[in-house]
């Protein structure tokens, strides 16, 4: 996912939503090592590569073309094609299946 996000998160949890906004399966989940003695404000991330200082709970599943995906419940995204992806804030997805 070329797509990068700058997210303030301890963990990330990625799932895979249907078309009336129900939850389908976790899709990928990371969450920070609380050993580690610098706490970032950001994280930038890529789909499923791995992150210094973080642990994978979740290995990343392959994501579908046309299928949006909930980030933590802050953030949608929909994969339109190879490297190309619609991002939205919750209130935005919402809006849009009214």
């Amino acid at each position: 996912m070329n797509n990068r996000f700058t997210l303030p998160f301890h963990g990330i949890h990625i799932s895979e939503m249907d078309s009336r906004n129900r939850y389908v399966k976790t899709v990928w989940s990371i969450q920070r090592e609380y050993d580690q003695k610098s706490n970032p404000r950001t994280l930038q991330l890529q789909y499923g590569n791995k992150i210094a200082g973080w642990i994978e709970t979740k290995p990343p599943l392959p994501l579908k073309t046309n299928t949006f995906y909930n980030i933590n419940g802050r953030y949608y995204f929909k994969r339109l094609a190879k490297d190309r992806y619609l991002v939205l804030t919750a209130e935005q997805y919402v809006d849009g299946l009214k």
